[in-house]
């Protein structure tokens, strides 16, 4: 077991379970559960922490997640992959925060915490610090602004490290069509981000 910085206690990082040890975790047997988590907690964590740019906010969001999952175990398929039913309730629980009144009272906040430092320092690097987070922010946007299923398809291969046969599973399409369909959604985050986010044509 490992503590956070916060004083949480999570299992240490494992190698992928087994289908034997998955389906032990299937009977919520406690080792199995153990194991399960370890081998998926420092991926999910990773993948929401690149999204939300918040260490505190993505150590709650994945205890979520893994309280999500603890709550679905009977749903999972020890002879399958488990990897995209993780990052998927991951996905979701994502969408859900992006939608939140939360969310929104947290992006305010970090807006004028970011003018504030800026002022306070009066430096360049402060203005440069302020600049990206304001491209991070405004990325994190456009990305909202994609079909459900287009988003989900970018934050998984992007971040979910899932490769097209993973996600042919996920959302039950070939793994052509995962490309596809990968390579359409990414031009058009290009395209809002060029639109939005680029200097001198952000939007408010």
């Amino acid at each position: 077991m490992t503590t956070s910085k916060h004083g949480e206690t999570r299992p240490a990082a494992a190698s992928a379970p087994t289908a034997t040890e998955l389906e032990a975790v299937r009977r919520r047997e406690p080792a199995a559960m153990e194991r399960f988590f370890a081998a998926y907690y420092d991926r999910v964590f990773g993948y929401l922490l690149r999204l939300v740019s918040d260490r505190s906010l993505a150590e709650d969001l994945t205890q979520e997640v893994f309280l999500r999952l603890h709550r679905a175990l009977d749903r999972l398929d020890p002879a399958r992959d488990p990897s995209p039913w993780v990052f998927t309730v991951a996905a979701n629980l994502l969408r859900d925060y992006w939608r939140s009144a939360e969310h929104r009272r947290r992006g305010q906040r970090s807006e004028l915490d970011a003018a504030d430092r800026a002022e306070d320092t009066g430096g360049e690097d402060a203005l440069d610090r302020m600049g990206r987070a304001e491209n991070e922010a405004c990325l994190r946007r456009m990305l909202a602004q994609l079909g459900s299923r287009d988003r989900q398809l970018v934050l998984l291969r992007s971040y979910g490290d899932l490769d097209s046969e993973a996600l042919s599973g996920v959302f039950g399409i070939s793994r052509e069509a995962v490309r596809q369909r990968f390579s359409r959604a990414l031009k058009r985050l290009g395209e809002l981000y060029r639109k939005h986010c680029e200097p001198g044509r952000r939007s408010t």
